[in-house]
């Protein structure tokens, strides 16, 4: 696996360029300060409008369990909270990104 890290503060447009300039097949979000419920519609619809609707999304960070519903509803593939262990993230990409 080939990771790009764009760096803190990115915007959806700039995600979205980034997934289409290094031909992603994975887009991972980690979500830090709360901002997951405004800013995972937002890269979704952008992910849409691209056709990058086979890229595989997961997100990760600081997200309360009550919220994971409704982010799988918008479209995000996986989450995995703070404190997850790689392994299994790896699998999981591993296990789904040639599905998409």
């Amino acid at each position: 696996m080939e990771v790009v890290y764009l760096g803190m503060y990115q915007m959806p447009g700039d995600i979205i360029r980034a997934a289409i300039d290094e031909d992603a097949d994975v887009i991972g979000v980690s979500y830090l300060s709360g901002e997951h419920l405004v800013f995972t519609p937002q890269l979704i619809k952008e992910m849409r409008e691209k056709g990058l609707g086979d890229v595989l999304l997961i997100a990760g960070g600081v997200i309360p369990p009550e919220d994971i519903p409704t982010l799988k509803k918008m479209g995000i593939n996986e989450i995995f909270i703070s404190g997850s262990l790689t392994q299994p993230i790896v699998e999981y990409i591993q296990s789904h990104v040639r599905k998409k």
